[in-house]
């Protein structure tokens, strides 16, 4: 398609010339040159507008460099081959030059093309297995899924991030015929800037290892349903921030998506309620025969998980996911001055493009330790893990 374009161009650029030609052999007949030069130069000048493809900028360089040319030629009383080598080079000048910038934007647009490639999520990224078919989810756990679609599409409107990467992908013939070497401004054009997110650097988790739960071996109460916003928040906070939807980048299809960033933390929850996060822990359902709580020294990372040690579910891990499977969303257990809570990873609409399944479909789970605030407590912090 780049080739006909290019074809295109020339077949104006001749036709320029031959314009050029027949405006030289009037200019025997008196009051005539301007005239027709005139009209000529208007068409040369609409019929790239009209037709889409460039603004006048190159054109009407052409323009005045004709009417330059003629003016010589009129003035030196030379020859008709004379003008139309005048006419030649007025012509190849301002295109010549506008071919430079665009070949040197096109070459920009194939490195960032190696740099955000399509990738395929089929390998990556398991179908999650339905949830329990027990009727439709609680309604509590739809609002909050239609709740956290809405601040999903909210957080990610305000950037041209996925578009960009569309264009730079789909649109390489309209990237070709709307550069900017052309004068054209009419399109959204990817760059660097656009394209590449802000690093997100490791969080340490909120406290040492000392605050993990314990794999097996001690009972549990039965969790309790959370049915207070506090936490809810929180925990909405911690899913919005870790899938990050301007990560999310161009999706296609499950074997075409470009610019895909890793879900990962940039920050640890706030404290919500009196209650502090200690640990957060991603309890992983898709890439092991059976539920596993990821054991990191960081907020979960995607990239860093696939040499991370694994522990099996505690038992209020274990019951409470049960319950998550049956459309629970976020389940809880407290202990004087401690909270245990599991909250679920749920697909919603602008997951299932990459994930597949099914809106609701449960794709992993956060479990949280989390303890009264130092201020409700009234002592100081010990980061070392104990009081």
């Amino acid at each position: 398609m780049l080739y006909i374009s290019l074809v295109f161009s020339a077949i104006l650029l001749v036709g320029a010339n031959v314009s050029a030609l027949r405006i030289a052999k009037s200019a025997s007949r008196p009051g005539l040159p301007v005239a027709v030069f005139s009209a000529c130069g208007l068409g040369l000048i609409g019929l790239p507008v009209l037709s889409q493809v460039f603004l006048p900028t190159v054109a009407a360089v052409q323009f005045l460099l004709l009417s330059a040319a003629l003016f010589l030629w009129w003035a030196g009383q030379r020859g008709l081959a004379f003008f139309l080598m005048l006419s030649l080079a007025a012509t190849a000048a301002p295109y010549g030059v506008a071919v430079c910038f665009v070949l040197q934007e096109q070459s920009e647009y194939a490195r960032l093309r190696e740099r955000f490639p399509y990738e395929s999520m089929e390998d990556r990224l398991p179908k999650p297995s339905s949830r329990v078919e027990l009727g439709p989810l609680p309604n509590r756990t739809s609002k909050r899924l239609t709740d956290l679609e809405y601040e999903m599409g909210f957080s990610s409107g305000f950037s041209s991030r996925a578009e960009e990467l569309r264009i730079l992908h789909e649109e390489r013939v309209r990237l070709f015929v709307n550069s900017s070497g052309f004068g054209a401004a009419r399109m959204l054009r990817p760059s660097e800037s656009g394209l590449t997110l802000k690093l997100r650097e490791p969080v340490p988790q909120p406290s040492p290892l000392a605050y993990a739960p314990v794999s097996g071996g001690e009972t549990a109460p039965e969790p309790k349903v959370w049915v207070g916003e506090g936490l809810y928040s929180l925990h909405q906070f911690a899913i919005l921030d870790f899938a990050d939807p301007d990560g999310f980048g161009f999706f296609k299809d499950r074997r075409h998506v470009a610019g895909f960033q890793p879900h990962q933390f940039s920050q640890a929850p706030e404290p919500a309620e009196r209650w502090e996060v200690r640990r957060l822990e991603l309890v992983g359902l898709l890439l092991h025969e059976k539920p596993v709580a990821y054991v990191t020294e960081h907020l979960p990372r995607m990239d860093e998980l696939g040499e991370a040690p694994t522990r099996s579910l505690d038992p209020f891990e274990a019951s409470a996911l049960e319950r998550l499977r049956h459309g629970e969303d976020l389940l809880f257990t407290e202990a004087p001055g401690s909270m245990r809570m599991l909250g679920s990873i749920r697909s919603v609409k602008q997951c299932m493009g990459c994930h597949g399944g099914e809106r609701g479909d449960l794709l992993g789970a956060f479990s949280y330790t989390l303890h009264r605030t130092t201020a409700e407590l009234g002592v100081a912090p010990d980061r070392s893990g104990k009081r």
